[in-house]
């Protein structure tokens, strides 16, 4: 049995990420980051042996960030999750700047909560419902410069 090929650049911890919404990076306003797919199954079963039958709805995407709570700076991805509530953006996320891909999405925004935990750096935890599933893309990596 052969083994699959994992490519280094394709997998690694997540350190200098990209978090684009509407062509703003908003990397460094955010803490953690992820997409994930949620689907049910339901089984039905009959009065005999054998007499099941099971299905699975598609799968629904969520894109989950930690967002610092910033609503003292005009544009801030607080502020703009805040405003926005409810609105469609473009998300896109590069998990380091030479990643060779990128997840795109459109995802409807929802406003972070205000407020938290006394002495600590305050975070919101944010749910934002996709619009399909992401796709992964390739950008074209820039020009070297010489």
């Amino acid at each position: 049995m052969a083994d699959a090929p994992i490519a280094p650049l394709g997998f690694g911890a997540l350190k200098e990420v990209i978090v684009v919404l509407d062509g703003t990076d908003y990397g460094a306003h955010t803490s953690s980051v992820d997409a994930t797919p949620a689907s049910t199954t339901t089984t039905w079963r009959g009065g005999k042996s054998g007499a099941i039958r099971t299905d699975r709805s598609p799968s629904e995407w969520v894109v989950n960030l930690n967002v610092a709570q910033d609503f003292a700076t005009p544009g801030s991805l607080a502020n703009i999750l805040l405003e926005n509530d409810g609105k469609k953006a473009q998300f896109a996320f590069q998990p380091f700047p030479d990643s060779p891909f990128m997840l795109e999405v459109e995802v409807t925004l929802v406003a972070p909560k205000v407020g938290g935990a006394v002495n600590a750096f305050n975070e919101s935890t944010v749910a934002l419902p996709a619009n399909g599933a992401p796709k992964v893309t390739y950008p074209t990596p820039p020009a070297p410069k010489s």
